[in-house]
């Protein structure tokens, strides 16, 4: 018999006092611009930018070819260090815990 492992869960509240909840892994809140960094499970583990806000999920896809430039990203694990380092009015910015800090990868924010 194979036993089902728990699916990480974690949430928020909304001003309305409704609930939210994500099943994933959470990688980075912003508490400033009120985002959330996470790898959703129900949509293939890929790692999303949830704006609180707005409520709009913007896709992280962070290309091969970006990770290979760069020393610090050519492991496999560099994604599990991501974190929102900058937001503008049109871009997510995504650092990582292990490369310098001039290492960013630009996300366009979703609409």
């Amino acid at each position: 018999m194979v036993e089902k492992q728990a699916s990480p869960v974690f949430g928020y509240m909304t001003r309305k006092q409704e609930i939210k909840v994500f099943r994933g892994i959470r990688r980075d809140y912003d508490l400033k611009n009120e985002l959330i960094l996470y790898v959703d499970e129900d949509d293939n583990y890929n790692e999303f930018v949830y704006d609180v806000n707005t409520r709009t999920k913007t896709l992280v896809d962070i290309p091969k070819s970006f990770a290979d430039k760069q020393k610090c990203t050519r492991n496999d694990y560099f994604g599990k260090t991501s974190y929102i380092k900058r937001v503008t009015n049109k871009y997510y910015f995504i650092a990582f815990e292990d490369c310098p800090s001039t290492v960013l990868f630009k996300v366009k924010k979703s609409k």
